[in-house]
């Protein structure tokens, strides 16, 4: 679980929980990915749902996102417990969020939360960058 697999550039398979797996594809639409997924597991019962409507994501970068996040995240974000490839599940500001540090880039994030929880989270992303 929380494993990163990277199938392209343009695809990521995140291991959430035993057999539970979100699947973010930025050359595919949502109807597409699932045929796939049907067609390659086909011998297996597995249900498939669409969830881009429901998922924002955010990229955070730069000299400061690691001390940024760290203002609204628990989880130890340093380099050597968070390598690249890893995704952690965790609560910031409140909120679940799941987060990803960008392998190729020393200081960058990828965050996922529920389209709901976007505004607020921005707002709260917003408030650490102005402590800092």
């Amino acid at each position: 679980t929380n494993g990163i697999i990277q199938l392209s550039d343009s695809r990521s398979i995140f291991a959430l929980a035993p057999d539970q797996w979100l699947i973010c594809d930025t050359a595919m639409t949502a109807e597409e990915v699932m045929a796939e997924t049907r067609e390659r597991y086909s011998t297996k019962t597995i249900v498939c749902a669409d969830h881009s409507q429901a998922w924002s994501a955010l990229r955070l970068s730069g000299t400061d996102a690691t001390k940024v996040l760290s203002r609204l995240c628990p989880a130890d974000l340093h380099p050597e417990a968070f390598a690249g490839n890893t995704l952690i599940q965790t609560n910031m500001a409140s909120m679940y969020i799941l987060c990803r540090h960008t392998p190729d880039e020393a200081n960058s994030f990828d965050l996922y939360m529920s389209h709901s929880y976007s505004r607020a989270f921005y707002e709260a992303l917003r408030d650490a960058v102005e402590i800092g």
